[in-house]
């Protein structure tokens, strides 16, 4: 029985503290659990080391490094580091470590198990300051739940999926809006999506990139234009899109 392969894309800028011990700890997940895996990082044009540290990792050929081509931002990065993953699978997770990299082979399962298409990792427990929390909880309830109608952790910095999926859908996201464009166009046209839960872990090292109220103005912008305007797929439906226009979604327990 062939192993499952799975690609991981890490958008990192400025996180030279952060990853060695992500890819140490990643390597740990998935060799535990018996899966093979790529690391595939999209650097932002850090100022720090972050490239040189990525670099100490590249003598394992499961480490790749790519210079962001793109406008700034982390959307643009995970297009990106799609578009180089040579899996079936992909995961995205954040470079800052306050993900666990340990629930990917899990929700990696899940997708490849079919059951689900996308897995969402569900921040149930916040390590982090009360304005954040705030923020993020009321932006949920608000543009996730009653706009878009999408009952998960949307804006979550971990996912897993189906690197097929990219194949059908056309994004134009803003710098902090991939996440609700994907999930409501995947869905649109028929894929699942499920989630697990998380622990949202605080920093540790370096700083946060995320400008609260500028970035929580964007994602509600477009959260409203997404709710007015038919989905745009790209290409021809999959299979999957025929049989049923995506109103599948659930929470695996």
């Amino acid at each position: 029985m062939e192993k499952l392969k799975v690609s991981v894309v890490i958008p990192v800028f400025n996180e030279e503290g952060n990853i060695v011990p992500l890819a140490e700890r990643m390597h740990r997940a998935f060799v535990q659990r018996g899966l093979v895996y790529e690391l595939v990082f999209i650097d932002d044009h850090s100022t720090d080391d972050t490239r040189g540290r990525v670099r100490t990792l590249m003598r394992q050929n499961r480490v790749r490094l790519y210079l962001k081509k793109g406008v700034k931002g982390k959307a643009q990065s995970i297009m990106e580091g799609v578009s180089y993953a040579r899996h079936p699978i992909v995961a995205m997770i954040d470079g800052d470590l306050q993900y666990p990299p340990e629930a990917i082979p899990g929700m990696a399962r899940d997708v490849a198990g079919r059951r689900a298409d996308i897995m969402v990792a569900n921040r149930a427990e916040h390590n982090e300051g009360l304005f954040r929390k705030f923020i993020s909880r009321s932006y949920s309830l608000i543009f996730n739940k009653y706009i878009l109608k999408l009952d998960y952790d949307v804006q979550s910095g971990l996912k897993v999926f189906r690197k097929e999926i990219m194949d059908f859908i056309d994004l134009h996201p803003t710098p902090w809006t991939f996440d609700m464009e994907f999930l409501t166009k995947a869905r649109y046209i028929g894929y699942r999506i499920g989630s697990r839960d998380i622990v949202f872990e605080k920093r540790t090292s370096g700083k946060s990139k995320v400008g609260v109220l500028r970035s929580s103005l964007e994602i509600g912008l477009s959260a409203i234009k997404l709710r007015l305007t038919e989905p745009e797929v790209g290409k021809s439906l999959p299979e999957i899109g025929r049989q049923r226009l995506g109103l599948d979604v659930y929470k695996l327990s």
